[in-house]
């Protein structure tokens, strides 16, 4: 017999398969993509290391080494006006010209083929066959002069410093004049050799007033002071004769006045050229000293009596006599009582241990002196411009390299920083392209007296 009772169903029900699966692959998406920008993320930051790595390593390793440091002396003079520059042409005859100082026109001329004049190089002056090319040696400094056209056409550089030649590629006819007046007398040479041009001496123009008991001296473009008991003091200008040349009135109310000297000249011999004197408001007065004039050389006379002085040194002058005012001379810086300054430095420089090679045409300088700061730059020429450029020497460069510093080589920086005062102090700041920095403290030494070069 059948049971007619009904059986529920359980009311539990299971998870569809596929929308399971869907959940299921979604979560693996979502992890493969985070697994992803993770690796990536790490692979990024680890190459990121590596090449902060690499450059800091560099900057440690890439280091310059100083070796030594050096200041050149300029004897205070820093300017071609305090430089005198004396020249002997060797003839082929071989006999010399008169030497003549720097500034001197000259004249160059060839009747063959066309020649040069320079050192062999592209640092040169083409003379062209049967042309005159007026030319003039300008002093730089105590170790180089200048040679240029008249006309401003061309010039090279001779640094002596860096043993350089003044040569002719062929025989050159000089027409130097006998006279530093350039009177138009002159004297010819024949030249086909190296031309001795070595004499570079630092000259400053100097005028001496003497009262027979003292002096004081007077540099060219310096001053000296007037004092006088009265208002106004005429100075006068009057020739071998009493003539009346030249003259004129300064204001002393106040006491005093800063007199200004200049000379005219610059020979070799100034004991017979002319200088001016230049008041506060601007007047001047000129003495010529020319003995060859007919009424004699001029003399300086003053209306009232006066007291001059200069650095420290006092000279009592009457009023109603002529006094000379010799010697002009022209005298060595060193005894001109200029103060000697450094004038240039050199900085030996090589690799640090371990260092790559260092392209230092790309390298910078940041140079850091009393005037200021100043960013320096590789240059190529044959002196460095004043605060604003660098060149380099090779002391040891076997490989011949420069301007790339290898293993082994020794390269000397040179650096113009106009100049630099006894006792002052300096920073250059190295950098190399790899951004390594090496900073190099410079003082001058207390005294730089009796000295062409210190360490700094």
């Amino acid at each position: 017999m059948f049971d007619n009772t009904t059986t529920e169903r359980p009311t539990d029900r299971g998870q569809v398969g596929i929308g399971t699966l869907i959940v299921f692959i979604a979560m693996v998406l979502v992890a493969a993509i985070a697994a992803g920008v993770l690796i990536n993320t790490a692979g990024f930051l680890q190459s990121s290391a590596e090449q902060t790595g690499e450059e800091s390593s560099q900057q440690v390793t890439n280091q310059l080494q100083v070796i030594g440091t050096t200041g050149q002396i300029t004897a205070g003079a820093s300017s071609a006006e305090d430089t005198g520059l004396l020249v002997t042409f060797q003839g082929s005859s071989g006999g010399n010209t008169e030497d003549f100082l720097g500034e001197t026109e000259i004249t160059a001329s060839t009747s063959t083929s066309d020649k040069q004049l320079g050192d062999g190089s592209s640092n040169q002056i083409t003379i062209t066959s049967g042309s005159d090319v007026d030319l003039v040696f300008v002093p730089i400094n105590e170790s180089a002069y200048r040679v240029e056209e008249a006309n401003g056409d061309a010039s090279f550089t001779v640094n002596l410093g860096a043993g350089e030649e003044l040569t002719s590629s062929g025989t050159l006819s000089l027409a130097v004049p006998e006279d530093a007046d350039d009177s138009g007398s002159t004297t010819s040479v024949s030249v086909d050799t190296t031309l001795d041009t070595e004499t570079v001496e630092l000259k400053v123009s100097q005028l001496t007033y003497d009262d027979g008991t003292s002096s004081i001296d007077i540099l060219d473009e310096g001053e000296f002071t007037l004092s006088a008991q009265t208002s106004t003091v005429d100075i006068e200008a009057r020739d071998g004769s009493g003539n009346l040349e030249d003259s004129m009135t300064v204001d002393v109310d106040s006491g005093e006045v800063d007199i200004g000297v200049e000379v005219l000249a610059d020979d070799s011999d100034l004991t017979d050229n002319t200088y001016r004197l230049t008041g506060p408001n601007g007047q001047t007065v000129e003495i010529n000293r020319d003995s060859s004039v007919t009424d004699g050389p001029e003399n300086i006379e003053f209306s009232q009596d006066v007291v001059l002085s200069n650095d420290g040194t006092d000279v009592q002058l009457g009023s109603g006599n002529e006094f000379a005012s010799e010697p002009l001379a022209l005298v060595d810086a060193n005894d001109a009582g200029i103060e000697p300054k450094v004038g240039n430095i050199e900085v030996i420089v090589t690799q640090s241990p371990g260092a790559d090679d260092i392209d230092m045409s790309q390298t910078t300088i940041s140079f850091i002196a009393p005037d200021g700061s100043h960013d320096l730059t590789y240059s190529d020429s044959e002196s460095p411009e004043e605060d604003t450029e660098f060149i380099l020497e090779a002391v040891q460069d076997e490989d011949d390299t420069l301007p790339v510093l290898s293993s082994g080589d020794r390269f000397t920086i040179n650096v113009n920083p106009g100049t630099l005062s006894a006792g002052a102090t300096a920073e250059l700041s190295i950098t190399t392209p790899s951004g390594a920095t090496k900073t190099v403290l410079l003082r001058v030494p207390d005294s730089l007296a009796n000295k062409e070069a210190v360490s700094i």
